[in-house]
């Protein structure tokens, strides 16, 4: 029976080990994963914010902006709220508007000709190679049409797809991973404002 023991209990710490090791392994959240594809160039955008900007009561629905950036844009905080960007890169903005209650929901979001309604785009731009430091270069292009798919959404990730026309040039992007959440507490800019209106080349 001694013998037995012995025997059995190098193979259940085998078992041990290797389901730890499983469980380690499941846990690793998949690395984020975004780009966007414009004007013959694609962008690698691994970084999303966030933004919910509460009721717009103008529309009677809540206003939560989606704000793709790539490595080399900076931002800047101040008391919890972003108050400026430096750096070099691009950046994409989706405006949506819906039902939220303080957080993003899956659905399809379609742009808004005129008034926007329940899962709309009210806005959707590009700044493309843009230095925001010295606020000089690139191009700043708005969207004429398109739809989003938010196909998940939890309190740390979010996937999307989205496609349309900017400049009447095709554009589409996707994005799967974490992202850095902001309320704008009504004292400070739109995130979305510290982004340069740029003249369209």
């Amino acid at each position: 029976m001694k013998n037995i023991l012995k025997l059995a209990l190098p193979v259940l710490a085998c078992v041990v080990i290797i389901a730890c090791k499983k469980e380690d392994k499941e846990e690793t959240p998949a690395p984020n994963k975004g780009s966007v594809t414009y004007d013959g160039k694609t962008y690698t955008m691994n970084r999303v914010i966030i933004e919910d900007n509460g009721l717009d009561t103008s529309v009677g629905l809540t206003n939560i902006d989606i704000i793709m950036l790539t490595e080399g844009v900076v931002t800047h905080e101040s008391n919890g709220q972003i108050d400026s960007v430096s750096g070099s890169g691009s950046v994409l903005v989706l405006e949506l508007y819906s039902d939220f209650n303080g957080a993003l929901k899956t659905g399809v979001y379609n742009f808004a000709d005129t008034t926007v309604s329940i899962n709309s785009i009210g806005d959707a731009y590009i700044i493309a190679d843009y230095n925001f430091t010295t606020d000089e270069g690139g191009s700043y292009t708005q969207f004429e049409s398109g739809s989003a798919n938010i196909t998940s959404a939890s309190s740390s990730r979010v996937a999307f797809n989205f496609s349309g026309t900017a400049a009447q040039l095709p554009i589409s992007g996707s994005f799967s991973g974490t992202f850095s959440f902001y309320v704008d507490n009504s004292a400070t800019a739109k995130i979305s404002e510290s982004f340069p209106a740029l003249t369209v080349n």
